[in-house]
């Protein structure tokens, strides 16, 4: 397979590279566009739910001109800073901000072609371009108020100037790819696993004669401190503590790490999905369960320990555990946790079309076909394969979600567009031989290549595909949007609405907790109270260890008078939290006066 472009005069090259990159570009663009004419008319276009609320609200903080807040940051700030700064320019219109992000995707296209042709060759390149041009979840998070499409061109530049390094190190090339590690670790925390990854390979392809491997390491991290430097001093200020990035770690790892843990993410407490109810409930539970106030750090410790112990008790449900997020990662399914693409694919022509012919379980298979096909240059392009293994890890010791997989997508593409493209210049040398009756020694080497090509391909396409290995699916999916939507018209006071949007989810995922749980506080709301407790108690059955249904369900007996109910629900809170205060004051009023109001 040709590894470099073919020696041609450089303005040719030029006009040709310039010619693929409008192509594909415009391609990306073009299919961006119709998607989001066609999802505006949809009803939950407008809504802004869970993290695009918290995103949100810094960016208007910013565009305000509070450019430094007064917290640690909990969520990863870069993406933020750049809505704010769109906020500030253009407003706060919802379709220009995703029009933007529609053109930073399509840029991603032309850096993830561009960095193809580097790694392996011009038709690896463009067809790696069009690929993501045309991937599914790619369209679809570039249309959300959401950081993953940023994260997305991030690491396809980062990807594109490793590609040049290969060829040509320098250290501007070099303080540039730091840089643009620090800016992807603004936007992905568990992006820091490719630092050593890079560091190393840095070691082990450069030793010979040339610039030093320590010499390109410290320009390396010298990018990537400008940018981490500034956070880190600004987290020191307005909170006291050194955090390079965020406080998130240690809760994160214990959603991801604990006996409710299930592969993907759950609130900590029932219908408190909201990313700042969730920083409250974290910071909440662990004072209450220590019995003091605590820092962030001291938080984020808290959760890591809670953690590790339930690791060290339980290794073999933590096991289990593990291979069962490994299996989330590899399933063609992409798991939602605020907006889902299939709810978003009922609208978009677009996203319906490529969702049919190229989402996760056909990439998959292809990519295995490319590390299969371009085997002979894995010293060249063993970089590729830890960062992707690298990443892995990363999402499998914590919980998996569509878009913190995403990331793996620009590493399988180029092994794809490798495999394509160089398993069709096989065939046609192949057939070229057969017609020229010139088979040789060649001929045979390329059908074992096709053959153990097929095998692997065949092998791949049924871990990621068969109903068997298909851990969730996408009425599930759905359900999570519909259930997520009617938080947001919860927030709004839209009761009946929001219970319009939970029977919707229980309609497609019948035993769907959460939503069971959200349509009693509905109905508690309404002072509908028997049917409130009646899908309290179908929360409770199909998630007892949860207290806050527990907790919702004691407060609805109490209202009845039902205050026997009410007490042992209340004791039943406080085995499961012992720091729950509402528990306590509510129990503590009820052994007084026995009052029920």
């Amino acid at each position: 397979m040709i590894v470099k472009p073919l020696n041609q005069p450089p303005a040719s090259r030029l006009t040709r590279q310039v010619g693929w990159s409008i192509a594909i570009f415009a391609l990306a663009l073009i299919v961006r566009g119709v998607h989001l004419w066609q999802i505006s008319e949809a009803p939950f276009f407008s809504v802004k739910m869970i993290d695009a609320l918290s995103y949100d609200d810094m960016a208007r903080q910013i565009a305000g001109g509070d450019w430094l807040g007064n917290e640690v940051f909990f969520q990863a700030p870069l993406y933020p800073y750049v809505l704010g700064a769109i906020y500030r320019v253009f407003g706060d219109d919802v379709f220009v901000v995703r029009l933007i992000q529609a053109v930073i995707g399509s840029l991603s296209c032309v850096l993830l072609a561009a960095a193809g042709v580097r790694w392996f060759s011009r038709p690896a390149g463009v067809t790696a371009g069009v690929m993501l041009a045309l991937y599914p979840p790619a369209i679809f998070f570039d249309s959300l108020i959401q950081k993953a499409g940023l994260g997305l061109f991030l690491l396809c530049l980062v990807l594109w100037i490793l590609g040049r390094i290969v060829d040509r190190p320098k250290s501007t090339t070099l303080l540039g790819l730091g840089a643009a590690l620090g800016f992807l670790i603004l936007t992905r925390e568990n992006a820091l696993l490719f630092v050593p990854v890079i560091l190393v390979w840095l070691a082990v392809r450069f030793h010979g004669p040339g610039m030093r491997p320590a010499v390109m390491a410290a320009m390396l991290l010298i990018g990537l401190a400008i940018v981490l430097t500034p956070v880190a001093v600004r987290n020191w200020y307005v909170g006291g503590e050194f955090h390079l990035t965020t406080s998130q770690f240690g809760p994160n790892f214990f959603v991801g790490n604990s006996e409710r843990a299930d592969g993907t993410y759950k609130p900590i407490r029932f219908g408190r999905a909201d990313m700042r109810e969730a920083i409250e409930d974290y910071v909440m539970m662990a004072e209450q369960n220590v019995g003091r106030k605590l820092t962030r750090s001291e938080v984020s410790s808290y959760y890591m320990q809670r953690a590790v112990h339930f690791i060290r008790t339980h290794p073999g449900d933590w096991l289990g555990l593990m291979g069962r997020k490994f299996m989330l990662t590899w399933n063609a399914v992409e798991i939602a946790d605020t907006e889902d693409q299939y709810s978003f694919a009922d609208w978009s022509l677009p996203l319906r079309w490529t969702d049919r012919l190229f989402h996760f379980g056909v990439l998959a298979p292809l990519a295995s076909l490319g590390i299969w096909v371009t085997w002979r240059q894995r010293k060249r392009v063993w970089l590729l394969y830890v960062m992707a293994l690298a990443y892995t890890a990363g999402i499998v010791l914590f919980y998996v979600f569509a878009r913190y997989r995403l990331p793996l997508v620009p590493f399988l593409i180029v092994f794809a567009a490798a495999g394509v493209a160089g398993l069709c210049e096989r065939v046609i040398t192949y057939a070229r031989g057969v017609w020229l009756a010139e088979p040789g020694e060649f001929d045979r080497n390329a059908l074992a290549t096709m053959a153990g090509s097929v095998v692997t391909v065949l092998i791949v396409a049924l871990f990621c595909n068969l109903p068997g290995f298909t851990v969730t699916s996408k009425d599930r999916m759905r359900a999570v949007t519909h259930n997520n939507v009617g938080a947001a018209l919860i927030d709004q006071q839209r009761y009946e609405e929001a219970a319009g949007q939970y029977r919707a989810a229980l309609e497609l995922e019948p035993g769907y907790a959460e939503a069971l749980f959200n349509l009693g506080l509905v109905f508690y709301e309404l002072d509908r109270f028997d049917e409130a407790i009646e899908q309290f108690e179908m929360a409770i059955h199909l998630r007892p260890i949860d207290p806050d249904a527990r907790f919702a369900l004691a407060v609805v007996y109490h209202r009845r008078g039902r205050l026997d109910d009410a007490i042992k629900q209340y004791r039943e809170v406080l085995k499961q939290n012992p720091g729950h205060a509402g528990a306590k004051a509510n129990l503590d009023k009820l052994r007084h006066s026995g009052d029920p109001n």
